[in-house]
């Protein structure tokens, strides 16, 4: 099995197909270490607990935990923190980079080359042959794509799924908890700023030295802008005034552009919160896109991961969805007698699963993004309304009730 993509996607896949006996090979087009790549996830402590049960990670990965997530909004006239109620769930707030180098140790290193790109990929009657830069080929019995959201593998499968700019982007911050100087989040592990036309997040993660220890963690911030397609490029260049396509790394966002994000959340944001933003000097920037192919597997050639399907990260974990379907991927290889029929059956399931997630994704971009109301100025009977009706079926403890 070849394997393109060497991410967190890639080196699940590879890890899992590797322990259930397939010789694998994984190619990743970077040659440096991956671990500045992402920030912060949050997950549901359930499906933690489902990937430590599986083998798949260690139980003693270093996260951070939280019992529920709490809703607050800027004060009408007051700049200050409006608490709105708190909607109970377990969650589990990792760093991608632990999360990334644990998986990476699961692949034998000689089982995983950096510096190699995949320049096509060629379906053939019995397999698929990568063509490699600058020259080469090999061929694999099954090649499984998990290369991110424009993937070669998706253009094969699907040519007319190409990734659907969603009319916004995520401003995501990091900030060591030593340097805050006031608890903006007052003791709670996972805040949920809304606004008009958007909303945030706001949580810790375990430090460089994996302590999830108080005083030794990262704040996480990130918040939902609305942009244009026609604003977007200008959105998308980085410090050395570079072009972008769909992301500026942490740290590389462009000073004109983070002072006019900056002064956008201004006035939506509850100054404490706001002022995390301001002190943060690492920082990047994510347009968001979706895309849903309409076959995830043909000739011997499968997508896992973004190169399967995209969605918005407020549908939840897009880290954790990739573990799902290279579990399920191996699980099919494991019980079907032939690989064509494992891969058309896996294939049909991913795209049940997709199907449930379409519609949650484009009603929180409905309700969450383009048609978040402005609740500063909305009674708190009015506010309560919102916010259960927006989590029906959980505990949400809510002001004077």
């Amino acid at each position: 099995v070849g394997i393109i993509g060497g991410s967190i996607a890639g080196c699940a896949t590879a890890a899992l197909l590797h322990r259930a006996g397939h010789d694998v090979l994984v190619f990743e087009r970077s040659e440096s270490d991956l671990v500045s790549r992402g920030a912060g996830i949050v997950t549901l402590t359930a499906a933690w607990q489902d990937m430590v049960a599986q083998g798949l990670i260690d139980a003693d990965l270093p996260a951070c935990r939280a019992d529920f997530f709490r809703f607050v909004t800027r004060g009408s006239g007051t700049g200050q923190q409006r608490w709105l109620g708190d909607v109970q769930m377990s969650f589990t707030l990792l760093n991608w980079a632990h999360l990334y180098q644990r998986l990476r140790r699961r692949v034998p290193d000689d089982l995983y080359r950096s510096d190699a790109a995949v320049a096509r990929v060629e379906p053939t009657p019995h397999g698929t042959t990568l063509h490699l830069l600058p020259g080469g080929a090999l061929d694999f019995d099954l090649v499984v794509c998990a290369d991110g959201y424009r993937s070669l593998g998706r253009a094969l499968l699907d040519p007319g799924a190409a990734p659907v700019y969603r009319g916004m982007v995520l401003w995501r911050g990091l900030l060591p908890e030593r340097d805050i100087r006031v608890d903006a989040l007052d003791g709670c592990d996972l805040l949920r700023p809304v606004y008009q036309g958007g909303h945030g997040v706001a949580y810790y993660i375990p430090g460089p030295g994996q302590s999830p220890e108080r005083g030794k963690r990262l704040l996480m911030w990130g918040y939902y802008l609305q942009v244009p397609e026609s604003a977007l490029a200008s959105v998308l260049v980085d410090d050395q005034e570079r072009q972008q396509s769909s992301s500026v790394p942490f740290g590389k966002v462009h000073p004109e552009v983070r002072a006019g994000l900056e002064s956008r959340l201004a006035g939506l944001l509850p100054r404490l919160l706001f002022e995390l933003v301001r002190q943060s000097g690492n920082s990047s920037i994510q347009a968001i896109y979706s895309v849903v192919p309409r076959s995830y597997a043909r000739d011997r050639l499968c997508l896992v991961g973004d190169a399967g399907t995209v969605f918005p990260p407020f549908t939840g974990s897009g880290v954790l969805r990739a573990v799902a379907s290279a579990t399920s991927l191996t699980d099919a290889l494991a019980d079907a007698p032939a690989v064509d029929d494992a891969l058309r059956r896996w294939s049909e399931a991913q795209l049940q699963v997709a199907a449930q997630v379409v519609p949650i994704a484009e009603g929180i971009e409905r309700s969450s993004v383009f048609g978040m109301p402005d609740l500063t100025t909305m009674p708190a009977t009015a506010t309560n309304d919102w916010m259960s009706a927006a989590f029906p079926g959980l505990v949400v403890t809510l002001p004077g009730v």
